[in-house]
């Protein structure tokens, strides 16, 4: 079957972020998209190597149908050669014991079985992106889910053109450096996986990050407890950051205002209450829930960015005059009692 996203003129590959040139009679680095007399065509649409309903969770997908089962689809071929593969001889091996299989088949199975979605897993989905597409679209039309187990590889052309038939994406962050990528998983980076998170985010379709943690390779405390992602909720910084933006948060030698704000807040009200090290740290926590619990409701009552970074500054203000309040509260006390004293 002809491959999707080739360009005819350079040969050149754009289904992935490897954007493979391939001449006549050679494969891309996946091994399974073959560019025969001009046209690229792919060498794994309609065979499978497995098929069967797993819980959703297996996935792992954790809030996308929870409790419910999906039918599980993979073929073969990969785009990462990564040195851990658990899968590795459905997606390092040119498999030629498959089961052929139209998307309709695949569809009916989940339907057969009650199964909620159907899951492109095991092996790289990307490299069988045809069937994919043409499984996703009969699913909708039949009410299912379905589910891309993805190392996020995909360029933005591809996921754009899949997403209006995807529901959910969960993307392995294999790790948070460009060296584990370029060592561990075949010369690959990891931009690409970024930027595809990104983008799905954009699209506003369910999504769910992995990261496999690696004892000794990508378990480094500076690259596992300090790099995280939030969704925005409500416009913030705007235009730049809109709500359901996707901000990956990394290790900075400063703080910002939300982190300098929960500090103060923290130590201005149970300051004077934790004295060791550790029920100081506490009371930094107890500030952070007060902060956030203050920034929700601001952001409920649709306040634009501008005035939700007055407010910010207002409490900063706010908690940093409040160990004066209280010295001059303490003050203005004792004095009324000297003074009640020398009456007496």
């Amino acid at each position: 079957m002809q491959a999707r996203l080739f360009d005819s003129v350079t040969e050149t590959c754009n289904l992935c972020s490897r954007h493979c040139r391939i001449p006549r009679g050679k494969r891309g680095f996946c091994n399974v998209r073959e560019n025969v007399a001009g046209n690229l065509v792919t060498l794994t649409y309609g065979k499978i190597t497995a098929c069967g309903i797993d819980p959703v969770e297996k996935k792992p997908l954790y809030h996308f149908l929870p409790g419910t089962g999906t039918v599980s689809v993979s073929s073969f071929g990969c785009n990462f050669t990564c040195r851990h593969c658990q899968n590795h001889t459905l997606s390092q091996e040119f498999r030629h014991d498959t089961e052929r299989a139209e998307p309709e088949d695949i569809v009916w199975a989940a339907v057969r079985t009650g199964a909620q979605s159907i899951s492109f897993t095991y092996n790289e989905p990307t490299v069988f992106y045809e069937f994919m597409y043409d499984v996703s679209r009969e699913a909708q039309r039949e009410g299912l889910r379905t589910a891309v187990i993805t190392n996020g590889y995909m360029t933005e052309d591809a996921v754009r053109e899949i997403a209006p038939y995807v529901d959910a994406f969960r993307i392995d962050l294999k790790a948070f450096s460009d060296s584990f990528y370029r060592t561990v998983c075949g010369g690959a980076h990891l931009q690409p996986v970024l930027d595809t998170i990104s983008s799905v985010s954009e699209l506003q379709k369910h999504l769910e990050l992995v990261t496999l943690i690696i004892p000794g390779i990508n378990d480094a405390p500076e690259e596992i407890s300090a790099d995280f992602a939030l969704r925005c909720k409500g416009d913030s910084m705007a235009p730049r950051l809109l709500d359901g933006d996707l901000v990956f948060i990394k290790q900075q030698p400063s703080v910002d205002n939300g982190e300098i704000a929960a500090v103060i807040i923290g130590e201005a009200l149970f300051g004077k209450i934790f004295k060791n090290f550790a029920l100081r740290l506490l009371s930094v926590a107890f500030g952070s829930i007060i902060y956030y619990i203050v920034v929700q409701a601001v952001i409920t009552m649709g306040l634009d960015a501008n005035l939700l970074k007055l407010l910010s500054a207002v409490i900063v203000a706010i908690f940093l005059a409040i160990p004066h309040w209280k010295r001059q509260y303490k003050e203005k006390h004792m004095r009324k009692q000297k003074g009640g004293k020398g009456n007496a």
